[in-house]
């Protein structure tokens, strides 16, 4: 059996807590995998669950013996109350996120103004202010293009 071989690099005597080297060529090999997984600890506990299903199942369509209807009830009730707190976590979650980026934006925007509104410019940016906007495309100099790709 593939799964119960040991892994290529992992010695016998190697305690808990060692690497654990996966042959990555073959995946039926890494589905198939037994040793360094869960299934060394859990594997009696699937298989007594397993059975009891298989019991259930057997004993419920051979015998026409039924636990009840109530299960898809009691399930959908449950489901729908946990969809229902993850949608509202999650609207949550999103007006949290739209109000702090809105803020960001906000801020990052006031920045840009005061950053437009301190600095001082060169001779068309003193223009500008001083609305002779007709001279202001004669005068640009090296601090108004510095300026302007502020």
């Amino acid at each position: 059996f593939l799964f119960l071989r040991r892994p290529p690099g992992r010695s016998p005597g190697r305690g808990r807590g060692s690497m654990i080297y996966y042959d990555n060529t073959s995946w039926l090999a890494l589905v198939l995998r037994f040793d360094g997984t869960m299934w060394p600890r859990t594997w009696i506990q699937t298989l007594l669950i397993f059975v009891f299903c298989l019991c259930a199942y057997t004993l419920g369509n051979y015998s026409g013996w039924e636990a009840g209807n109530h299960g898809h009830t009691i399930f959908g009730s449950t489901m729908a109350y946990f969809l229902v707190f993850r949608a509202n976590t999650a609207t949550e979650r999103y007006w949290s996120g739209r109000t702090y980026l809105a803020g960001i934006y906000g801020n990052a925007r006031e920045l840009a103004m005061v950053m437009l509104i301190a600095m001082k410019g060169g001779a068309a940016n003193a223009a500008w202010r001083g609305r002779k906007q007709a001279d202001s495309v004669a005068l640009e100099d090296v601090n108004d293009i510095h300026a302007s790709m502020a």
